[in-house]
């Protein structure tokens, strides 16, 4: 609320002189009015969708540095995390992210994954930035955060300037930053992969180091256990620096079987980050220029690098025809297997380099009083290269049986006992690299406006269409399953959409309990060379029976329809570790991931119906509440990329794409299929979903008190129902996390204060208990919070200099909760790994 001291000067006009002794003219002093910042009421402001506003103070408080760490504070969308960014509703050519606080009027957020008024559509949120148009100023940015448990620190720095010098708006962007590793061992909950005395799995590798040998076939023939029992296996012991005498070797333990597999465990947790260290920088550079009343011109250019290093656990070779030792060169005189993990290889090593190029061409203008256009041209160019350093599995192969004595790898030694600085993995290393250029083009096209006046008001009617082209060149060097590859994509797609807004009700003269009526429908269209095409159908009602109170309904279809070819297969260039329940949940490492170019899918079938309320009561001014509930039906289900994890858990539902080797005697012995090799996530069909939930959000702005301002925002979403399933009958095995099976509640909400120059924010979020049917216990309940405290200079620091500086305190993890345990290889899901952390910022305007 505004306090505005309203003066009013009353006096009549006369019609003729006033003699001189007339009466003087009257001051009446009146009482302070309250003013409402927004006139606006919920019946000129909501539609079809109660979008969500935040402002710069919600921007400053929320402790993000930039745009991208804002936009994860918000709710979730209805369909998942994935997002489109549109600035004052047009399409982005730039990094949004370079954008600062103070550039922005209000940015409005989509939950429900459309803005049909700018043919917008996600399997998310919409985000649409409004800038100032009006805004110039230079600022300086810089942050650290850091944690108080160690690990995973951030710095940033940004530097912004906008000039506004008549018709010519320039805005100049640098920003740079880095982060430090956080590793599994940093903390207590991930540091131990034995999750077995807390009810959990082992998940710690089933091969260890030194190496675990066994007979190729049969037991061992010069070895065997006490009291004469022969043995197939047999374990190195720890510390030998030479191949030991055959009395050294230690027989397997009977608990763990006969065989080699088990026998030792490796906990990988060391070799495990939870964060990667990376750095980065990145600038944009925004021209715009109004070259007439009705013509508007914008020229961008922007450009991101990042660099970012990965470890993970040093190589595994587990017991195989690979790895086989001849006689000639065995302690045992038979030819023997050996499996290990390569401690003295060291971690296998990741580094990843990426460029962003951004160029953007916007028009826009009117043609009338009533319409208005805009044309866009954008070129996005997104290169990598990564390089993998692992263990070159053939020529370990050979190294087990090359006859040279100088080339050949001795596997009955422990590595921690070799001198120090001796390297005997030099000739069996290999690097696996990637390069990959991807390059968009597109041209957008919108025009808005008036179509029509009706007694009831005017008919608003938009229109957009785009045209896109996509070209991907991908080399693969060394790669482990075959020769090096050179593949190259091309798509060409186009895409149509319209929405029409038809008043019912002249607003001018309202009607009882008919204050506002409107008739909303929208269509959507795209198709591809590929003969990709979809098509989506729109039509809502809102209704708004007093000015204070807006009703909405809206049912929405949409039919999508994928190529079905198979092609341009892609391996991942280095392996993961998963866990296989199909082997006693353990840990699978060196599994390579594989995805298609193209995609295998019937066409998917969806609906959506929602209906809502919005109030805002003028009894309680400055609150505002709104309820939505919402049902989903998908059948079937498309899904551009499936998860690893999920393909295994639920192997006998995707056929094929889980790849095995052959099951050793153990494995036949104990009932279970051989290790897994591969697996395929190539999206496609994924079953059925229905869902069905109820969001809640309520903002309440207190009127102002001598002690500040107050505000209270909470958000909710409660899961009514969650249905997946993979095949008829057939449920989704889940672990816990998955958008098919959301926890029954998610709250988030933040109570912020402000007076003169201090602001301060108290954030919190909730995620009740997930239910998971592959373990027995279901996933805790977590709850968060964040503390953000700031103050800003309103007058100089010093001379002329420091107007509006403002230095603010954020701490994440407010109370220092741990995430939520999980029986997976890092030990938790959800929450925050990095524990409580602390940032400083400071914003000086230069």
């Amino acid at each position: 609320m505004l306090f505005v001291p309203l003066t009013v000067f009353a006096q009549t006009v006369p019609v003729a002189p006033e003699p001189p002794a007339g009466p003087a003219l009257e001051v009446i002093q009146m009482a302070a009015l309250e003013v409402n910042e927004s006139r606006a009421t919920v019946a000129d402001t909501v539609g079809l969708q109660d979008l969500q506003h935040y402002g710069e103070s919600d921007l400053e408080e929320s402790g993000a540095f930039d745009l991208n760490e804002f936009f994860d504070t918000l709710p979730e969308g209805a369909e998942g995390d994935e997002q489109l960014v549109l600035i004052d509703g047009q399409p982005v050519y730039l990094d949004p992210s370079m954008l600062d606080f103070s550039m922005i009027e209000t940015i409005e957020v989509s939950l429900e994954g459309s803005m049909p008024q700018h043919g917008a559509y996600a399997r998310g949120r919409v985000i649409n930035i409004r800038l100032k148009q009006d805004y110039s100023g230079r600022k300086l940015s810089a942050r650290t955060q850091f944690s108080e448990a160690g690990g995973g620190s951030r710095q940033n720095a940004r530097f912004n300037v906008t000039e506004m010098h008549g018709k010519l708006r320039l805005m100049v962007a640098i920003e740079a930053n880095q982060s430090s590793a956080l590793l599994a061992t940093d903390r207590p909950f991930s540091a131990n992969q034995d999750h077995r005395a807390i009810g959990g799995s082992d998940l710690r590798l089933e091969w260890g180091s030194p190496a675990v040998v066994q007979a190729v076939d049969g037991e061992l023939d010069l070895l065997s256990a006490s009291g004469g029992v022969p043995v197939a296996a047999a374990l190195v012991p720890e510390g030998a620096s030479t191949t030991p005498a055959l009395t050294e070797f230690l027989p397997p333990n009977p608990a763990l079987g006969s065989g080699a597999q088990g026998q030792r465990r490796f906990d990988s947790a060391a070799y495990r980050q939870l964060a990667r260290p990376s750095s980065g920088y990145g600038g944009t550079v925004d021209f715009n220029y109004r070259l007439s009343p009705l013509l508007n011109f914008t020229v961008n250019v922007s450009h991101r690098r990042s660099d970012s290093d990965r470890i993970g656990p040093p190589p595994v070779s587990p017991v195989s025809a690979a790895t086989v030792v001849p006689a000639a060169y065995s302690p045992f005189g038979e030819d023997v297997a050996v499996g290990l993990v390569h401690v003295g290889f060291g971690p296998t090593r990741e580094s990843q380099s990426t460029r962003k190029d951004q160029f953007g061409l916007k028009l826009d203008g009117r043609l009338s009083d009533t319409w208005r256009w805009n044309a866009g041209y954008g070129f996005e160019e997104n290169r990598s290269f990564t390089v993998v350093t692992d263990l070159d599995d053939a020529a370990f192969a050979a190294a087990l049986t090359a006859a040279d004595p100088a080339r050949r790898f001795n596997p009955f030694v422990d590595d921690a006992a070799l001198p120090l600085g001796f390297d005997r993995y030099t000739d069996l290393t290999t690097e696996r690299s990637r390069r990959q250029s991807v390059r968009t083009q597109r041209i957008d096209l919108r025009t808005h406006g008036e179509l029509l006046t009706l007694p009831s008001g005017p008919v608003q009617l938009s229109l957009q269409a785009k045209g896109s082209a996509r070209d991907t060149a991908r080399e693969t060097l060394n790669p482990d399953n075959g020769a090096d590859r050179f593949i190259a994509t091309s798509r060409r797609s186009a895409e149509g959409s319209g929405n029409l807004d038809v008043p019912l009700i002249d607003r001018e003269r309202p009607r009882p309990g008919l204050h506002k009526l409107n008739l909303q429908g929208s269509v959507a269209y795209r198709t591809s060379d590929a003969d990709d095409r979809s098509q989506r159908h729109e039509f809502g009602l809102s209704w708004a029976p007093l000015s204070w109170i807006s009703v909405r309904a809206r049912r929405a279809a949409e039919t999508e329809h994928n190529s079905a070819l198979i092609e341009l297969r892609e391996d991942s260039l280095t392996g993961e570790t998963l866990t296989d329940p199909r082997r006693g949940f353990t840990s699978t490492t060196d599994v390579q991931i594989q995805r298609r170019e193209s995609i295998v899918a019937v066409p998917e079938e969806s609906a959506r119906t929602q209906v809502g309320i919005t109030l805002q009561p003028p009894a309680l001014t400055g609150l505002r509440f709104s309820a939505d509930y919402a049902t989903r039906e998908r059948d079937p289900l498309f899904q551009d990329e499936l998860r690893a994890q999920d393909i295994i858990n639920n192997e006998s539902a995707f056929p094929g794409r889980v790849v095995r080797a052959a099951p050793t005697a153990e494995d036949l012995a104990a009932g279970q299929p051989g290790r897994i090799l591969s697996v395929d996530t190539t999206g496609g069909e994924a079953g059925s979903a229905v869902t069905e939930d109820l969001r809640l959000s309520l903002d309440y702005r207190l009127p102002e008190q001598p002690f500040g301002r107050l505000r209270i925002k909470v958000d909710a979403r409660h899961t009514l129902d969650s249905r997946y399933e993979l095949q008829p009958g057939v449920p989704f095995i889940n672990e816990g996390g998955s958008r098919f099976n959301p926890p029954d509640w998610r709250l988030g909400g933040h109570v912020s204060w402000s007076l003169d120059g201090w602001s301060a924010t108290l954030r919190g979020n909730h995620t009740g208990a997930i239910a998971t049917n592959i373990v027995d216990e279901d996933l805790p309940a977590y709850t968060e919070f964040k503390f953000n405290v700031g103050y800003r200079w309103r007058q100089p620091l010093w001379g002329d200099f420091g107007r509006g500086t403002r230095l603010s305190a954020n701490i994440d993890n407010l109370f220092d909760r741990e995430p939520p345990f999980a029986d997976n290889l890092n030990g938790f899901r959800g929450g925050s790994a990095l524990g409580r952390a602390v940032s400083l910022s400071v914003d000086v305007p230069l």
